[in-house]
Order: structure tokens, then C-alpha cells, then sequence
């Protein structure tokens, strides 16, 4: 069984901006939300753990396990900016399967939250058309 990617915010292939080069040894599978909570974090969203919130994003399958190496390099993951960590994801259309996913690995003191879940429907809120640093600094 190829492994699952849930993806929420620059890798999220149906949004403007997203890393399509990193996506090219995967397969889009749907839209799908996991449980957790969005933030703005230095310009990227960062997803937390959360039992009650929701997030949007899009559910993956990697066709080359070798897609890994630069996926993990863009997330931060060797400098711990994010982890990639195994969680339930939950597709529109289907039954719930297990998927990894970016969690955010440092502090977001000072950053905003994403109310709605869904990076896409953030950025069409404010007009862009790309990530913008929410961080106060």
C-alpha cells in the first residue's frame, strides 16, 4: 500500500503557490480535514493536535518512497520546525484512513489561529494569493 500524505497548507496542491515540484510523485487523492488547530507561523501554516477543531486540506498517496527525503527537507523536519507524525485523516468521500502529516514543532506564541480550519479560505479572505507572515514580532 502506498503511503498517505494529508496536506493543509504550502504543499496543498489545489491552492495558488503550492510546491507542486515537491508533489510531482504523488497522486491527489480528495479533500479531506483531520482533527486540529491552524495557525499563521513566520509566513507558513502550522497545524497543532486539537481533538474539537477541524482542518481542510487534501489527502495524498506518495507513489516513491523516495519523495520523503525532499518533503521532510521543505518541512524543516532534521532542524525540528515540523514533525512528520501518523494521525487519522478523515476524506469527504470515504472511511477514515491513517495518514502522516506536518505538525508544527516549535512555539506560536504570538501567532494568529486560523479560525476556519482551511488555509485556502484564509488566504482568499485577505486577496492573496500566497503565504504572509501572521507572526507579530
Amino acid at each position: 500500500m502506498r503511503p498517505l500524505l494529508f496536506v493543509y497548507g504550502s504543499l496543498r496542491p489545489d491552492l495558488p503557490g503550492s510546491r507542486l515540484d515537491l508533489l510531482q510523485s504523488c497522486q491527489t487523492l480528495g479533500p479531506a480535514q483531520i482533527r486540529g488547530r491552524l495557525y499563521m507561523a513566520r509566513g507558513y501554516p502550522a497545524l497543532l493536535d486539537a481533538l474539537q477543531d477541524r482542518v481542510q486540506g487534501q489527502l495524498l498517496a506518495l507513489r516513491d518512497h523516495r519523495a520523503w527525503g525532499p518533503l521532510d527537507a521543505w518541512e524543516g523536519c532534521a532542524e525540528g520546525l515540523y514533525r512528520r507524525l501518523r494521525r487519522t485523516v478523515y476524506p469527504h468521500k470515504g472511511r477514515p484512513v491513517q495518514a502522516w502529516v506536518y505538525l508544527y514543532g516549535r512555539s506560536l506564541r504570538g501567532c494568529a489561529r486560523i479560525d476556519s480550519g482551511d488555509y485556502g479560505e484564509w488566504l482568499r479572505s485577505r486577496g492573496e494569493t500566497e503565504s504572509a507572515n501572521a507572526c507579530r514580532a
